[in-house]
């Protein structure tokens, strides 16, 4: 199977696709392991549970600009990959008329 330009660019996206929705499972995974490691432990009550709360949210603010990064890079590849795929769908409509036309 021989792959043109177009094959080849759309694999490399692909690529890019898994590596950017890996990365992004294991920082969600690790900010998850960070929360619940706050959260172990007896429930703090009065300025204890403010500052358990601050800290929670301090580990989701340090995730949270790495993961929408890669939700923006997940997000451009799925839209490059669904032009190729409407791209090659319009040409392979082409074709299959061409042979039905030559057909009759």
């Amino acid at each position: 199977m021989s792959f043109d330009k177009n094959d080849r660019a759309a694999i490399a996206v692909l690529d890019q696709l898994m590596v950017a929705m890996k990365q992004k499972a294991r920082l969600e995974s690790a900010k998850d392991a960070e929360i619940c490691d706050l959260k172990n432990g007896p429930l703090p009550t009065g300025p204890a549970l403010v500052a358990l709360d601050d800290k929670i949210d301090g580990v989701i603010d340090r995730h949270v600009e790495k993961l929408d990064q890669l939700d923006l890079v997940i997000e451009e590849c799925w839209k490059l990959l669904e032009a190729w795929h409407d791209k090659n769908d319009v040409v392979l409509a082409k074709l299959k008329m061409e042979s039905t036309s030559r057909r009759i």
